[in-house]
């Protein structure tokens, strides 16, 4: 639990969009630092120790509620090729953001799609055993895939961003990024949807969803 809750403290401040290396603090604050960039073998190193299978859950907002939402994920994190597969993306979840109701009920309705995309370590301040930090990037920024409801098929494009300014459940706007962070078996990290292209129809959403999770 303990573990847990350092890792939830850590991504609330990176949606407030505050550097990561700030989040866990410094024993002097007036300190400067210079960070040397990861070497390769030490990107490898890291990609080696979040390699495994996860159990966790997709974190958004419900639009209809207001309120924080889940829906249980698994995914899959590989070395050295830094490939990270979420192999039930519940694509109910793009629905938020979305008002019409016709394109809700279809998404609400096509079931999961696997979700490829890459992790890239990055250095960070704190020499923590374990705690490592990274991009989260879905392949290309899209994900596509054609859903039938009803006898009617549709084709449908996810665009994801590295970047985006979005709101919280009270309401308050912050800067999400496509970050992620790992500390001894649990692992965190944002998928930042831009829009959602249905059809002939682009609905611009910006939601900042994020899955989280353990070996």
């Amino acid at each position: 639990m303990k573990k847990t809750r350092q890792l939830m403290a850590i991504m609330l401040c990176i949606v407030a969009g505050m550097s990561i290396c700030s989040c866990l603090g410094s024993d002097d604050n007036n300190k400067v630092t210079t960070l040397q960039p990861l070497t390769q073998e030490e990107k490898l190193a890291q990609l080696r120790e979040m390699a495994g299978f996860y159990n966790g859950w997709i974190y958004f907002i419900n639009d209809t509620t207001s309120r924080t939402d889940s829906i249980p994920v698994s995914w899959t994190v590989t070395a050295p090729d830094s490939t990270i597969t979420i192999n039930n993306f519940p694509v109910q979840v793009l629905a938020n953001g979305i008002t019409d109701r016709g394109v809700r009920k279809v998404l609400f309705n096509s079931g999961t799609r696997e979700l490829t995309g890459s992790i890239r370590p990055y250095v960070n301040e704190h020499n923590k055993e374990n705690y490592y930090t990274f991009l989260l990037t879905p392949t290309n920024y899209s994900l596509a895939f054609t859903t039938e409801h009803e006898g009617a098929q549709h084709q449908v494009q996810v665009n994801f961003t590295y970047q985006l300014a979005a709101f919280t459940t009270d309401y308050y706007p912050v800067n999400y990024f496509a970050n992620g962070e790992y500390i001894k078996s649990n692992f965190v990290g944002f998928l930042l949807v831009k829009e959602v292209k249905f059809d002939s129809a682009t609905f611009t959403t910006g939601r900042a969803n994020y899955i989280f999770g353990s070996k």
